[in-house]
């Protein structure tokens, strides 16, 4: 159905400039015609006014705010899955290979007494060890006889946008 289009806002559109569409249509597609119409009715102009270069460039800030912000989020998220693996991977060496194999937790682990997993798995993803002071990887142990051979332990990681992870031994 044609009508004869009057804008509400701005400019003005020639006496018997029509616009051909159906009401069927969208409500945005209504409205993008309608825009269509009175941009093409406005003065010829070239170039941009200083508001219209303002308005882009916030948005363009806008825009780049909210990406660093949400990279800095995913980053997080990935050191705390780093995390997770690295503290699973040392909860299942104990639990498959030292336990079963000598009958009790060691005092102290590392790459030494736990050959079993990556060496990488002992640094935080900061390159902090386990056990040592700042690291966000500590094994601590309980229930140890006078040999040093414990009977408990309690792993955790320091996670930045979670509680505290921890994973305890099984026996």
């Amino acid at each position: 159905e044609r009508r004869t289009h009057k804008p509400e806002v701005g400019g003005s559109i020639p006496p018997g400039t029509t616009t051909s569409r159906t009401f069927r249509g969208s409500f945005l597609l209504e409205c993008f015609l309608d825009l269509c119409v009175i941009i093409n009715t406005m003065n010829n102009k070239k170039g941009f006014t200083l508001i219209e270069l303002m308005i882009v460039g916030a948005f363009a800030a806008l825009l780049v705010i909210i990406f660093f912000l949400q990279k800095a989020n995913i980053e997080a998220m990935d050191r705390d899955d780093a995390r997770k693996t690295a503290i699973n991977a040392m909860y299942y060496a104990l639990e498959e290979y030292y336990y079963p194999k000598y009958g009790y937790y060691p005092d102290t682990i590392s790459e030494e007494n736990l050959p079993v997993i990556d060496p990488e798995f002992f640094t935080d993803p900061f390159g902090n060890n386990l056990g040592i002071e700042g690291s966000n990887y500590t094994y601590e142990v309980a229930n140890c006889n006078s040999k040093n051979e414990c009977q408990e332990y309690t792993l955790r990681a320091q996670l930045e946008k979670e509680d505290t992870y921890i994973k305890k031994g099984k026996k």
